[in-house]
């Protein structure tokens, strides 16, 4: 099923971006086979106008052409807990991709 979305949608789905915001709102999202107020533009990012919502992460492409729009009003939803890098109790590759998200994604918006 995930390798068919990806076919239909060039990006694989990403099952926290569908319980945060496609399940609520999936009848304005856009589909592959109809138009929506809502364009989807990548497994965790939307736009409505000049309105973006990246919803924890994104591939750099997608996220870098949304910066690169000087208009844009960017709202970014973010859940995880980066100072729970430094902690030690933590497995090392939650960790690490808690770190790689503060110094990538996260760096990037701010």
């Amino acid at each position: 099923m995930i390798k068919r979305a990806q076919t239909l949608l060039g990006f694989a789905p990403i099952p926290t971006t569908d319980l945060y915001f496609l399940a609520s709102c999936a009848d304005l999202v856009a589909r592959p086979w109809r138009r929506g107020p809502v364009k989807r533009l990548g497994a965790n990012s939307f736009q409505v106008g000049k309105r973006f919502l990246i919803i924890r992460r994104d591939s750099d492409r997608v996220v870098d052409r949304i910066l690169s729009q000087n208009d844009a009003e960017i709202i970014y939803l973010i859940d995880d807990d980066l100072a729970a890098a430094d902690d030690p109790t933590l497995p090392v590759a939650y960790r690490q991709r808690l770190l790689a998200l503060k110094h990538g994604l996260y760096a990037k918006m701010l």
